[in-house]
Order: C-alpha cells, then sequence, then structure tokens
C-alpha cells in the first residue's frame, strides 16, 4: 500500500503546486479509496447480501 501511495504523491505532485490542495486531493481520493478496499475486504455475507438488494455489488 505505501508503494501506492508513493506513486500518487509523485504524480500529483505536477498538478498541485500548494500543499492545502494536495492535501485535499490526498483526503478526498486516496483515504476514501482505502476505505472503500478496506470495506470491501472485510465483507461478510449480510452485507454482501444488503448491498445485491441495493444494486450495488458488481457481479
Amino acid at each position: 500500500m505505501s508503494g501506492l501511495l508513493e506513486y500518487f504523491y509523485i504524480k500529483s505532485q505536477k498538478y498541485f503546486k500548494r500543499p492545502y490542495e494536495f492535501r485535499y486531493f490526498f483526503d478526498i481520493t486516496v483515504t476514501r479509496h482505502a476505505k472503500i478496499l478496506w470495506k470491501w475486504k472485510c465483507w461478510d455475507e449480510k452485507y454482501h447480501w444488503y448491498l445485491s438488494q441495493k444494486g450495488m455489488v458488481l457481479k
């Protein structure tokens, strides 16, 4: 995971000159995706069933 974050940081430095821009970008993308991936990893059958009822599970 740290390799991925490093890659993100290096790539985004081109686009963001000021630290707060990068901070915002980092927060809304990397942390959100990390949380989503963590949740996917930790699903149990109940959550999978719930999301499938909502049509949110990709087959």
